[in-house]
């Protein structure tokens, strides 16, 4: 059995160090092994999430997924599209909580040259879907009033056991 621990951070040199160590895991695999990868993160930028999330949708019959510590923003929207793609999870005893909030982005670029505007109604735009895709998920019109505020929504262990079907908690 192989196993990759990820508690880090989403962000760039982190998850390229993860997605090879997932690679190169599975490509050691013996016949009918899986790989144990135990996954936590606090969030970190977008763009860093979808390598992850193509990875465990590409490997998904060559790894096991379990969530420990905690699944903050990012790790959240993760867990979403895990669920969206049918992907089973596993929560292990260590597991304390999840959070969710609205998308925000930083530039670093010295003129924006009105690009602000642009990014601002972007962000609106992915904020409306998140929050569309959070109600289908089962949160009350109270919690999306809270993220449509700027808050973060804090959920228990068990809170997100009943948010995700796909997961499975560990006995």
């Amino acid at each position: 059995m192989m196993v990759v621990i990820f508690d880090d951070e989403l962000e760039d040199d982190a998850v390229s160090e993860v997605c090879d160590r997932i690679t190169d895991a599975v490509y050691s695999l013996r016949e009918g092994d899986k790989v144990d990868v135990y996954f936590s993160t606090n969030g970190g930028p977008n763009k860093n999430r979808i390598p992850i999330l193509n990875l465990f949708i590409k490997y998904q019959d060559y790894i096991n997924i379990y969530i420990h510590n905690i699944m903050l923003s990012n790790g959240f929207e993760l867990l979403i599209e895990l669920l969206d793609e049918n992907i089973p999870v596993y929560m292990t005893k260590e597991f304390v909580y999840s959070m969710v909030h609205n998308t925000d982005a930083s530039l670093r670029i010295s003129r924006l040259h009105g690009f602000e505007k642009g990014l601002t109604k972007f962000i609106q735009k992915q904020n409306q879907n998140m929050l569309k895709r959070l109600k289908i998920l089962g949160l009350t019109d109270e919690q999306l009033d809270i993220i449509k505020r700027g808050d973060d929504i804090y959920f228990t262990r068990e809170e997100t056991l009943k948010l995700f079907p796909n997961i499975i908690k560990e006995k």
